[in-house]
């Protein structure tokens, strides 16, 4: 009996494409399955390269290769930091923690991804997308059960977080990513007839995830979602002088969101209180102790800074001094770029800017779909502004993954493009 799944592949190319798969949902499920996924998918690359003795990707232009090249700058600027640490237990934790930022771009460029295809790409998209939507389906089932189960329907849907228990923050990473892809997906299939479902398929599920992210209590994740939105209808208008379909979108946004802060107020209550204190100058809003903490710390060890294994330490001698150590969970500044400058100094702030913006700048020298890697980036940067994402596994693994697509992709085509139409 012939395999018809995935044709024109033969089992090794199969068993990757699987198991990225399966990455991408166990990504977005729980992080320790995410690990069980990447582990497989890495097996299976060894596998090959071990079977067939050849090392090395022909797949890869060399631009793609600088960028692989990057990330493994960026996990070997923590090795050296963790041996300048003073707590080298909690230093080579987080060279642990961010592993993946060498091991996958080393299978990549050791390894063989001629086969991928932008169908290949597009089936990451949507299979992220699906996932996302399912667990929104989950959580407005488990709070219609409650609503059968005597509790109010307005406590039944005020969740504040996420009711299957993945952290908010996180869960708004995930969510931004989708939504940036969905948008350069909705973008390149403008004006094409055959493509309509596409398009309308797209702005569902864009709106899913927002009420997704919106319900989800996510601060963080509301103010990315607003900046992505406004780049996404300046480059509608601009770029693809789209203006009335810009102005159309921004006018529904617009109802779509004055509808759901109407519908839950979680969020603008929130919003408005954080605003009240700032004008009053007297904020209980932790992220504001830690900024100012951080800032201040930061500045003592400005060029290589502390260490990853003692930044933590410093931090907490200045929460003791501003009294606000007894009001705090964790050690951590919330923010990735004074956390990268807490732990590596200005250098590492360099190296992770290098390696978050590069693709991009390399798509847009090599006139290759700029906003394929531009949007994506543009999520990942604005989220990561409010939470230590790469110092925890699922952002980590999230990161790295999109990353190593968005580099093969920059490899298959001049254009790079998620359309069905390419």
């Amino acid at each position: 009996m012939r395999f018809h799944f995935l044709p024109g592949l033969n089992n090794y190319q199969r068993s990757v494409l699987i198991a990225t798969a399966l990455s991408v949902v166990a990504i977005v499920s729980y992080w320790r399955i995410g690990i069980c996924a990447l582990t497989l998918l890495a097996v299976c690359a060894v596998v090959k390269i071990i079977a067939s003795k050849k090392i090395g990707n022909p797949a890869l232009s060399k631009p793609a290769r600088i960028c692989l090249y990057a990330m493994v700058a960026y996990w070997m600027l923590y090795v050296i930091s963790a041996c300048y640490s003073q707590n080298h237990a909690e230093g080579w934790n987080t060279v642990a923690i961010k592993v993946l930022f060498l091991v996958l771009p080393l299978l990549l460029i050791a390894g063989d991804t001629r086969y991928v295809t932008h169908q290949h790409l597009r089936g990451l998209l949507a299979i992220l997308v699906a996932t996302l939507c399912i667990r929104f389906a989950i959580c407005v089932a488990l709070s219609v059960w409650n609503c059968l189960h005597g509790m109010s329907a307005t406590e039944a849907f005020r969740w504040n977080y996420d009711p299957l228990g993945l952290h908010h923050n996180y869960l708004a990473l995930y969510i931004l990513v989708a939504e940036a892809l969905l948008y350069v997906n909705l973008v390149s299939t403008i004006g094409i007839k055959r493509c309509r479902w596409i398009r309308w398929s797209s702005v569902l599920a864009a709106v899913i995830l927002s009420t997704y992210l919106y319900m989800s209590g996510s601060r963080s994740g509301i103010a990315a979602l607003l900046l992505l939105i406004v780049a996404c209808l300046i480059h509608l208008a601009i770029f693809k002088r789209q203006w009335v379909v810009a102005l159309a979108a921004a006018l529904f946004v617009g109802i779509f969101g004055y509808g759901l802060s109407h519908i839950s107020d979680t969020i603008s209550d929130r919003y408005a209180q954080t605003a009240e204190e700032l004008s009053e100058g007297t904020s209980s809003d932790v992220r504001l102790w830690l900024l100012e903490c951080g800032l201040e710390t930061a500045k003592q060890e400005l060029v290589f800074g502390y260490g990853s294994g003692d930044y933590e330490l410093a931090l907490k001698e200045s929460y003791i001094r501003h009294g606000y150590i007894d009001r705090l969970q964790n050690l951590g500044s919330h923010n990735q770029y004074l956390e990268t400058v807490l732990e590596t100094g200005l250098i590492g702030l360099a190296v992770l800017l290098i390696m978050l913006l590069l693709p991009t700048a390399i798509a847009i020298a090599t006139h290759r779909n700029w906003l394929l890697c531009a949007a994506p980036t543009l999520a990942v940067m604005s989220q990561i502004f409010f939470e230590s994402m790469l110092n925890r596994q699922m952002g980590v693994q999230l990161i790295t993954l999109l990353y190593c697509i968005m580099i093969v992709g920059l490899s298959i085509s001049p254009t790079c493009n998620l359309s069905r139409h390419e």
